[in-house]
Formats: structure tokens, sequence, C-alpha cells
């Protein structure tokens, strides 16, 4: 499910990698919540799609560049309102061919 939500994102690879599942694991031995994970999956999303088109990033490679946010949920949890204006609003899954 994790895997699932991380690679529907935008701008994510197509499919995750085993590296991807270990930190999922983790993330799952910590007892790390479903939804602190996929909050910060949209917060991090959306932080990047509203980036300066004319700054070039590289491109996200694995499901750790979204734990520096995770951590930022947990100790900082945002408004459920605003997370749900995001994903209505500038977080959609991306249409990626596989």
């Amino acid at each position: 499910m994790l895997l699932r939500a991380y690679v529907a994102m935008p701008e994510t690879p197509p499919r995750w990698h085993s590296n991807d599942r270990r930190i999922a694991l983790e993330l799952y031995r910590r007892g790390i919540p479903v939804d602190v994970i996929e909050t910060a999956l949209v917060l991090g999303s959306a932080r990047r799609l509203s980036r300066d088109p004319q700054r070039s990033v590289s491109p996200i490679r694995c499901l750790a560049y979204f734990l520096p946010v995770i951590e930022e949920v947990i100790a900082d949890p945002p408004p459920r309102g605003y997370i749900q204006y995001l994903e209505l609003t500038r977080v959609r899954p991306a249409q990626k061919t596989r």
C-alpha cells in the first residue's frame, strides 16, 4: 500500500525498488502510521511541484527523499484541511507508463 502510494506521486519512479521496500519496512518497524507517511508524500510532492520551473532539480529516485518530510510531519503535523486542499488542487497521482 505504501509503496503503491509512493510510486503514484508525481515525479517519482514508475516502480519501487528494493531500497524503497527496505525503507518502507523500517518505517513500519518504527510504528509510523501510514496516514503520517501519506501526508508527507503529499506535502513533499506539493513543495516540489510549486518550485520555480526554471530551477532544475534531480528526479526523485527513492522513498528516502521523503524521510525528512515524514519526520517533519511527526514533529509538527499540518492541518488536515491543508493536506486535503493540496490533494485536490496540487498533487494528483501521476499518469505514468509502465
